[in-house]
């Protein structure tokens, strides 16, 4: 909640032509309805200005279309996303257009798989951008790589192998038990940036939880063992 005397305070800062009852003549009677409206208008501005900063959302980018959606999921309306891919695209392969750059400058998260998967355009936006929030090391930089175990991992890498990835294959979902891991730690960092909205970040996140299905119940649908054998997950 903001100070009354506080906020009068801010209103007649606005209002550069504001004076003292003893400081009127005839010419001030003149133009005191003007003055008034000057003071309606500068206080209504100023109420739209709290009023959006006590309730202002969380811009996000998602680099693949899952990550957009549970962003979404865990975020609802507090979360607004931009998703920077479809699922017909090929994530290796997209350009740094000036339209991604615009949206990644706008943004306080960034949402993406990581392990090189779009080493091809990802650093190029960063770098242009020049969004500070977004950058490898804060906050706003979320991988998604990071927080799972990570698949065929190469020994060693050189040209002779042609083009794999070296820190491993960047498809988590590969495992779909995966998501429930990425959705607790992309809740815990929505929380984090936005701190004001903690309350209304954690009951979205609580109530994703419970839509999710009861541990082990997965392991009871026939076939699911040649499934994760065949996606290579342990």
């Amino acid at each position: 909640m903001i100070d009354n005397e506080v906020f009068v305070q801010c209103i007649m800062r606005l209002d550069p032509t504001a004076r003292t009852s003893s400081d009127h003549d005839e010419e001030d009677d003149d133009n005191e309805p003007i003055r008034r409206l000057f003071r309606y208008l500068a206080a209504a501005g100023a109420a739209f200005a709290f009023t959006h900063c006590a309730h202002a959302a969380l811009d996000a980018f998602a680099c693949e279309p899952e990550w957009a959606a549970l962003s979404k999921e865990l975020g609802g309306a507090k979360v607004p996303v931009y998703q920077a891919t479809t699922a017909m695209q090929e994530p290796h392969r997209i350009e740094a257009r000036p339209s991604l750059i615009a949206h990644t400058r706008a943004v306080e998260l960034l949402v993406c798989t990581g392990a090189d998967l779009e080493v091809g355009w990802l650093p190029v936006l960063l770098q242009t951008s020049g969004n500070a929030k977004v950058q490898v090391g804060q906050a706003g930089y979320f991988m998604v790589s990071y927080f799972v175990a990570k698949l065929e991992v190469p020994k060693a890498v050189d040209r002779s192998q042609d083009d794999i990835h070296p820190y491993g294959n960047p498809h988590a979902l590969l495992d779909p038990r995966n998501i429930a891991r990425v959705a607790q730690e992309l809740s815990q960092r929505l929380t984090q940036i936005d701190p004001r909205n903690a309350a209304v970040l954690r009951g979205a996140a609580a109530g994703y939880s419970r839509a999710q299905p009861p541990a082990g119940v997965c392991g009871r649908w026939p076939g699911q063992k040649r499934l994760l054998d065949f996606l290579y997950v342990p």
